[in-house]
């Protein structure tokens, strides 16, 4: 198995369990702004991608529409979703483990990088990362965009880096971005090591440990 020096995670559903405070967020921004009810299984496609992106795509609103909607989503999930989150059984042993063994630790996410900074502060995970990479506050950075500035910032190649992730965005970020690819069926995204192939797959933080 590779030894990778640099391990880049995702946050949403790889390093957090974010799923209570995003579907609040979603059902705070409805309110707001009079959308339409959704089923919650709709819902969680808010988990991951942007979330103007993801209201315009949902609810078939315009970029106007979408950017107020994601004005109160972000202040629901400022002020309260990021409290809601859980930790994965097991996350914190395992970068513990990975920081013991002298790698390098990063963020790269699609959350906005002030959001990240802060949940991961309130959850005791910032303190093993060399690195916390989120989007833009105009959301027009990529997934691998996002991934190249982490490996930037801790001077680090492609070629020794590996992105944990749950999901499609994640593996097609990793694949553009020139870094292998690990998913995680614990998440949002992939639900067995089948939606996950080519590539390597975990069940659980302490397999992950086993393939790094």
């Amino acid at each position: 198995m590779k030894h990778y020096k640099t391990v880049l995670f995702d946050l949403d559903g790889t390093l957090l369990d974010t799923s209570k405070g995003i579907l609040g967020a979603v059902k705070y921004a409805q309110q707001q702004m009079n959308l339409p009810s959704l089923p919650d299984s709709r819902l969680r496609e808010f988990i991951g991608p942007p979330p103007v992106e993801s209201y315009k795509r949902i609810f078939g609103v315009d970029e106007a529409i979408a950017q107020q909607a994601a004005f109160f989503h972000r202040k629901y999930g400022s002020e309260r979703g990021l409290f809601e989150a859980q930790h994965y059984p097991g996350i914190s042993e395992l970068l513990q483990n990975l920081k013991n063994s002298g790698r390098f630790l990063g963020v790269a996410t699609l959350k906005r990088e002030d959001t990240a900074q802060k949940i991961l502060a309130h959850f005791n995970l910032k303190q093993y990362f060399d690195v916390i990479a989120g989007i833009d506050t105009k959301e027009q950075l990529s997934k691998s965009d996002i991934i190249q500035a982490a490996l930037k910032e801790m001077g680090q190649t492609n070629a020794s880096a590996v992105l944990i992730g749950d999901s499609q965005y994640d593996a097609e970020g990793a694949e553009k971005a020139g870094v292998s690819f690990i998913g995680v069926t614990y998440g949002f995204g992939f639900s067995d090591a089948k939606d996950i192939s080519p590539y390597a797959s975990a069940d659980s933080p302490s397999q992950l440990l086993a393939l790094l």
